[in-house]
């Protein structure tokens, strides 16, 4: 009997093992601060999204955690020697997450017959909802680079003269206007994901809105979404690519509660989090690595009546006082409003450009020549607007809101309001703000593409800021040959940003990637935007 005994348990062991090494075994969890309010990469916006859907679908490459591009559903590529044709070979072992709950109710009882094949096919039907203008595609500044691209979207040309084209089921082949530094790194954003066309249509305009009307290809497929909770997404066993997926499955529950986001990832709760506010960070049984994502400084609410008119941010812009404030540990005052993990093609942006930025320096001459001028152009004689904070900045805050009250006298009220940080975040993603001393995110490694987050459509476009001269300048910047080139146009629009008081810079801060202890594998980008758990074990 003992001897029975100690074989069944023999054979539990190794088929726990065995389950450990197929991946079948790890569940982890993932704070986000919202839940989305769809998963469609050509359409949705969003860090939170964007976290999900790199995990749910598979562009034609990846990027690793050092920005590397990787092979993703493409094997392989060749460049033309004049840098212009673009030729994918895509994998024969790619496929759909088809899983019988999603087909039956979307796709229909004859659901067998879908081809779960990923083909060369879906990416160019991608790339064409990309560019047509009744997408309104947030990120359709990136496709233009693309051969056609701006005549397609602008009606001028059909969707067949967008220079994309599949010569058979697993080649891919793609023209540019001209070449593009960046042209691979950014085929890995959200927006560039497949989408096969037969699925979209059948869902009759609710691609992305729930599991139902989502099919994805990447190492994880979305099981369950719950939008006032959390959001489930499991292993998807037709996946193929390099690296093996070693979770079951991994749950994204919504939390913007920092201090229970802490305790959470303390106890192992959840496996990781992105922390923006490092006085938040949890220190027991976790791990924790810097992001140097973050610039802190005064936000503008355009959009405002007051904030709308220029002299007046001006006004108080010039009247901001450095020496009241004190950067936090490990931190600095800066002239730029890119963070310092942004980079020009290989340069890092913010060593390049920190000499040479121009600043708006402390001058109440000026201060009250564009004071008297906003007035007179809006009509009133004085201002009465709110000022948001977080708490541990209010005492640097309310000293200067006296430096403006001197100056502008009986003219300027301004009433205080703290609050967390992620209920500041939130208010001025809504535009619920007049003005802000407030953190701002890069949610992309490239300045160009960091500063292409506040032109109008965008839910990151926090400054609610609209002008035709900054959409030209992050256009150009973004499609450009040179390394040389995006680092000039990138410096453009950010100059841009200080001389017109959209935004006024203060110092630079971090934010933090946080596992616990019980885990490893679970990858995080330079950015803190894209968190890969397709190597996350449990130790």
């Amino acid at each position: 009997m003992k001897r029975l005994i100690s074989v069944v348990l023999i054979l539990i062991l190794l088929l726990s093992l065995a389950s450990c090494g197929d991946g079948s075994g790890g569940a982890f969890s993932y704070a986000l601060s919202f839940s989305p309010s769809t998963l469609d990469p050509q359409y949705t916006q969003g860090e939170d999204a964007g976290i999900i859907i790199n995990n749910c679908f598979e562009g034609l490459v990846r990027l690793d955690e050092n920005g590397e591009v990787i092979p993703g559903v493409a094997e392989k590529w060749e460049v033309s020697p004049d840098g212009l044709t673009y030729t994918f070979h895509l994998r024969d072992d790619s496929e759909w997450s088809v899983v019988r709950r999603i087909n039956t109710s979307t796709i229909g009882d004859d659901w067998e017959d879908f081809d779960t094949k990923v083909t060369a096919y879906d990416f160019a039907f991608a790339f064409n909802r990309a560019v047509k203008a009744e997408t309104n595609c947030p990120d359709f500044s990136k496709f233009l680079i693309i051969k056609n691209a701006r005549q397609v979207n602008e009606g001028k040309l059909s969707v067949s003269s967008l220079g994309v084209s599949t010569p058979d089921d697993y080649t891919l082949v793609i023209e540019l206007e001209h070449k593009c530094l960046d042209f691979l790194d950014r085929l890995a954003d959200t927006a560039f994901m497949p989408c096969n066309e037969e699925f979209f249509n059948l869902c009759g305009g609710r691609y992305g809105l729930n599991t139902q009307y989502l099919l994805c290809n990447g190492p994880f497929y979305v099981s369950a979404w719950d939008s006032s909770s959390s959001l489930t997404v499991r292993k998807n066993h037709g996946y193929n690519g390099e690296n093996k997926v070693m979770p079951s499955s991994v749950t994204f529950y919504f939390n913007n509660d920092a201090s229970k986001i802490a305790r959470n990832v303390s106890i192992g709760t959840y496996s990781a989090a992105v922390f923006t506010d490092v006085d938040s960070v949890p220190t027991d049984s976790v791990n924790v690595r810097s992001i140097e994502d973050t610039v802190y400084g005064f936000c503008f609410n355009c959009a405002d009546t007051f904030f709308s008119n220029e002299y007046l941010r001006l006004a108080l812009s010039f009247c901001i006082r450095k020496d009241l404030f004190e950067p936090p540990e490990g931190c600095s005052f800066t002239r730029t409003s890119v963070p310092l993990c942004c980079k020009a093609g290989e340069l890092n942006y913010y060593d390049q450009v920190s000499k040479q930025m121009p600043t708006v320096t402390y001058d109440e001459e000026r201060a009250h020549e564009y004071w008297d001028a906003g007035l007179e152009v809006l009509g009133v004689k004085s201002v009465n607007v709110s000022l948001l904070c977080e708490e541990k900045y209010s005492a640097a805050i309310r000293s200067q809101i006296q430096v403006w009250q001197q100056i502008f006298d009986v003219n300027l009220s301004v009433n205080l309001i703290t609050d967390t940080e992620n209920n500041i975040e939130k208010l001025l993603e809504n535009g619920e703000y007049q003005f802000a001393f407030a953190p701002v995110h890069s949610q992309n490694i490239s300045s160009a593409g960091y500063l292409a987050d506040f032109i109008p459509g965008r839910s990151t476009n926090i400054f609610n800021f609209e002008d035709d001269d900054y959409e030209r300048m992050i256009s150009d910047a973004l499609n450009v040959e040179s390394q040389q080139d995006v680092l000039n146009g990138s410096f453009s629009a950010d100059s841009y940003l200080i001389k017109h008081a959209i935004f006024y810079p203060m110092f630079t801060a971090t934010s933090c990637f946080v596992t616990h202890n019980s885990v490893d594998g679970i990858r995080c980008s330079v950015t803190g935007d894209n968190i890969s758990f397709i190597s996350a074990i449990e130790k």
